[in-house]
């Protein structure tokens, strides 16, 4: 008896972890994506979903997957923050090359200074309670401050931008992630 139960939780774990692997990539490439939150700008991907002409069509050699902008951007991004943030704008792009998924969220304060106290309180509350989120640490990358944790099983990195506030998170390996974040910091010019 002891032996048949053994093999049925190999069997579950060997069944449930890729799928958790699949699901985690799905959701970070995007998931599914409401027709009206869709944008035409840029016409459409193999995939179907749209892309937008103001972010890059290809980051780090992932191409543009999904574009979400406006009243579907700002309400994911309020959500995300339980609402209690104040978003003026929002735009979330979802990069992917079938492997790997980067999804960055981009949302715009009222002010520089609204900006700044939104990365700092959530630089804050991580470093109080890094069950979610690992501590983050802030470093320099192409001249900008940067914050890295990692959590939801990916690297995710912030920063603001003068009255933007970018998060980008991605499952790229440490050998890709540093290269996109760099083209990404470098390209990713919300305000034009």
């Amino acid at each position: 008896m002891q032996k048949n139960w053994q093999k049925f939780l190999i069997f579950l774990i060997i069944l449930i972890i890729p799928a958790a692997i699949s699901w985690g990539l799905y959701l970070a490439a995007g998931g599914p994506q409401p027709e009206h939150a869709q944008h035409e700008e840029g016409g459409s991907s193999p995939g179907g979903m749209t892309m937008s002409s103001k972010f890059p069509e290809e980051l780090g050699g992932m191409h543009q997957a999904a574009f979400l902008e406006g009243d579907a951007a700002k309400a994911e991004i309020s959500q995300l923050h339980q609402g209690k943030v104040s978003v003026e704008d929002g735009y979330i792009v979802t990069y992917s090359d079938n492997t790997y998924a980067a999804k960055i969220w981009i949302s715009k304060s009222s002010s520089t200074n609204e900006a700044a106290t939104l990365v700092e309180s959530m630089t804050k509350r991580m470093q109080s309670n890094p069950t979610v989120f690992s501590a983050p640490q802030g470093q320099t990358v192409a001249g900008k401050t940067v914050f890295f944790t990692v959590g939801q099983g990916m690297k995710n990195y912030y920063y603001q931008s003068d009255t933007w506030v970018i998060w980008i998170a991605t499952t790229l390996p440490d050998d890709r992630a540093g290269p996109f974040l760099e083209q990404a910091l470098n390209s990713l010019k919300p305000g034009s």
